[in-house]
């Protein structure tokens, strides 16, 4: 089993749950609190291309590559996350406010 893809994993697992948190439950925990919520970014990209790359190196051992997979739809900073706010943006929110 490669080193590389096990630190990978734990490393993409990191961001990949950093940025879950930062878009998820932190606003919503500071709006239980009633304090206010400001925006802070996570970190882009980074973890889902290394969950992605890990997912490749383990290939041949399915269930750590599903794994890596899984862990990388968690992640909000990834480019399928944006994918969907551009079509939420584009589409859903736009009918919304539109017939409003």
């Amino acid at each position: 089993m490669p080193y590389a893809a096990i630190i990978m994993l734990v490393v993409g697992s990191m961001i990949a749950t950093v940025n879950f948190w930062l878009s998820f439950i932190r606003p919503l925990s500071r709006r239980i609190s009633n304090r206010p919520v400001k925006s802070v970014s996570g970190i882009p990209l980074f973890g889902s291309l290394l969950l992605w790359a890990a997912a490749w190196l383990f290939y041949p051992s399915s269930d750590l590559a599903c794994w890596a997979l899984s862990i990388s739809l968690i992640d909000t900073g990834g480019p399928h996350w944006l994918l969907v706010t551009l079509f939420y943006h584009s589409y859903i929110r736009k009918r919304t406010h539109d017939e409003a």
